[in-house]
């Protein structure tokens, strides 16, 4: 049998599908097209006019905006695909910047429309506002030949922001706007609060401040940051102040500012990147070997990787095992930076060494973790973290999942046939007779494990 073909190689997949010739890809197509929705809506995106597609994305906007049906979170992907088919008909329509930006504009003015109808719990609308079309506005500004009429269109645009995704165009306004016009912008942001500051302009200042980020001008950022009404700077300000100035490679000034910031998960991350900047590899990796013992993940250990060299990897991955290890609590992260590597022998020593500590809550990795461990011959560590999940479900009545319970009881009784030795751990008989005795009221996860 041949080796899979790894669709991930864009290049190579277009270059192959290339040479099948456009006969067969066109018949591929309207195969395809007819057994999905969004390759339907692909075909006739391609089958139809600029024109065409224009009138259909302004259909589709003004459907979106006359349309009342609350979408509950179970659609909300699939309202979330909706909006991304309309953003691709306005792409497909090629119009002019001018308007192609005041077509986007109206999507953006149909937050409430969308968002406000919607369960959003898992922001994958949200993030359609804040990629996709943010994406499509900043292409189409960058086009219009009158950049002060876009810095005014944008101005009003974040007046009435009640859903947050307007500020993100604000944010954006450097890439698309001369840094004097962007500028203005932010002023003008600044003046309308210092106006009025009535609760309708009471982000104005945060507003400025993104404007100010991306032009990575630091008294711009303080004076908007200095304008939102609280007793002085926060650490947060702190943190964005160092930040634009790390990005202007004035460490020193940075340094200032890092100074001013409290204790947190942001300011140690901040304080790496000063390292970095500093090129004091020294303490830098001492900071990411204090980082990792306090939240271990892979990404601190790429961290460290990248700076000592990939040639130390086998050996930081020891080191960094040996730090989980001298940490006696049972650490979902320490667990999951084991799993990453694949390493069965520590992850078996780790849930043998701390059984007492593995919380059954955690279904997001404990079935991963048991798996893994099972699919390795380790039995034992495989039973106690099923064991886990059993009583979680069970202790906590959690009815609905019930059905796994059972497998889990099942998976036991088959994990108990390959372990000869219980010594610390109750055996599984008498595991199950508790079990069986505490749960014994539990009628229906028993119908599911005796049927």
């Amino acid at each position: 049998m041949g080796a899979k073909k790894k669709s991930g190689d864009g290049k190579g997949v277009r270059g192959e599908l290339k040479r099948l010739g456009a006969a067969r890809l066109a018949e591929a197509l309207a195969e395809l097209a007819e057994r999905d929705d969004s390759a339907a809506e692909l075909v006739d995106r391609l089958l139809a006019t600029p024109k065409e597609n224009l009138t259909r994305y302004k259909r589709g906007l003004a459907g979106l905006k006359r349309s009342k049906k609350f979408v509950y979170y179970r659609y909300s992907f699939d309202f979330a695909n909706r909006l991304e088919n309309l953003l691709a008909l306005l792409a497909a329509a090629e119009p002019s910047p001018e308007e192609g930006f005041e077509a986007i504009l109206g999507f953006f003015r149909a937050d409430e429309a969308t968002l406000g109808r919607s369960d959003d719990s898992s922001g994958v609308i949200g993030d359609v506002f804040r990629i996709s079309a943010l994406d499509l506005l900043s292409d189409f500004a960058k086009g219009c030949s009158d950049k002060e009429a876009v810095a005014d269109e944008i101005f009003r645009l974040a007046e009435n922001d009640g859903y947050g995704v307007r500020g993100k165009v604000v944010a954006r306004a450097a890439d698309f706007l001369p840094p004097d016009v962007a500028r203005g912008l932010a002023e003008r942001f600044l003046a309308a609060f210092s106006a009025s500051r009535s609760d309708s302009v009471y982000s104005f200042p945060l507003l400025a401040a993104g404007i100010a980020e991306g032009l990575l001008d630091v008294e711009l950022l303080e004076t908007a940051l200095s304008s939102c009404g609280r007793e002085g700077l926060l650490s947060h300000d702190f943190i964005r102040l160092s930040r634009v100035c790390l990005r202007r490679g004035e460490v020193d000034k940075a340094e200032e500012y890092f100074a001013l910031v409290g204790g947190g998960v942001d300011r140690d991350q901040l304080e790496i990147e000063m390292l970095k900047a500093k090129g004091d590899a020294p303490a830098l990796g001492k900071k990411l070997r204090g980082e990792f013992k306090a939240y271990p993940s892979v990404s601190v250990f790429n961290e460290l990787v990248a700076l000592e060299g990939e040639n130390r990897r086998g050996e930081l991955l020891s080191e960094m095992l040996g730090v989980i290890d001298g940490d006696a609590s049972f650490n979902v992260d320490s667990v999951d930076f084991i799993l990453e590597f694949g390493e069965v022998d520590a992850l078996d020593g780790y849930v043998l060494a701390r059984s007492e500590g593995v919380d059954g809550r955690r279904y997001d990795i404990l079935p991963d973790v048991a798996k893994f461990l099972e699919r390795n011959g380790r039995s034992l560590s495989a039973s106690l973290v099923y064991r886990a999940l059993l009583t979680s479900i069970l202790t906590n009545k959690r009815y609905k999942a019930y059905g796994y319970a059972a497998r889990y009881l099942k998976k036991l009784d088959k994990l108990a046939d390959a372990i000869d030795d219980w010594t610390g751990f109750e055996p599984h008989d008498e595991f199950k007779k508790r079990v069986r005795e505490e749960h014994r009221l539990k009628t229906s996860f028993w119908a599911k494990y005796d049927g």
